[in-house]
């Protein structure tokens, strides 16, 4: 299919490689040259001011939803102006009881134009075509459900994913991004 390639590159500095003490700052490189600074999450003695692996992770997820969102309403021939998602990541304990992003919530607010709009069973039938397609995965991912409203300007919003958990079973994953202290 294809590979999506990162350099991560951290360096220690000056600073005493002990746990308290050292930089958890780092850079992420692009296959594209896109260069980006991150962290730790603060809780873990990253920099605040940088974005961490858990919100890039929900960021990633979020990004990838919307992005097929967006092609599956314009094969539809629908407008649409906006996306906003606000997703969440919840880090708790998994099974084997470590600290993981064990789910992530998405809660898009979509605006649609045009004389097409869609009716909310459309919206559902689109959010249904983004639905892993097994069955266990069916049962434990509940789906999005359209919401819609029309705004001041006259457009058509609709809100889908009020409750859009999408679990996540990837042990590696669990482990990467398990707190290593316990």
């Amino acid at each position: 299919m294809s590979e999506h390639k990162i350099t991560l590159t951290w360096k220690r500095g000056d600073t005493p490689f002990e746990y308290q003490k050292y930089s958890r700052d780092h850079t992420w490189k692009f296959e594209g040259g896109h260069e980006m600074q991150a962290s730790a999450a603060p809780a873990y003695l990253g920099n605040p001011k940088l974005v961490d692996p858990e919100e890039a992770f929900v960021a990633s997820l979020s990004s990838c939803q919307m992005l097929t969102f967006l092609a599956v309403a314009a094969k539809k021939k629908f407008v649409l102006d906006e996306y906003v998602d606000e997703a969440v990541g919840h880090m708790e304990k998994n099974a084997e009881g470590r600290l993981a992003i064990t789910r992530v919530t998405l809660r898009p607010r979509l605006k649609f134009s045009g004389d097409k709009q869609p009716t909310p069973e459309e919206i559902e039938e689109m959010n249904h075509m983004l639905r892993p397609k097994s069955q266990s995965s069916r049962k434990r991912n509940r789906g999005l459900r359209g919401l819609r409203k029309k705004t001041q300007s006259g457009k058509q919003e609709s809100r889908t994913g009020t409750k859009n958990s999408v679990p996540f079973r990837a042990s590696i994953l669990a482990s990467l991004l398990s707190a290593t202290s316990a």
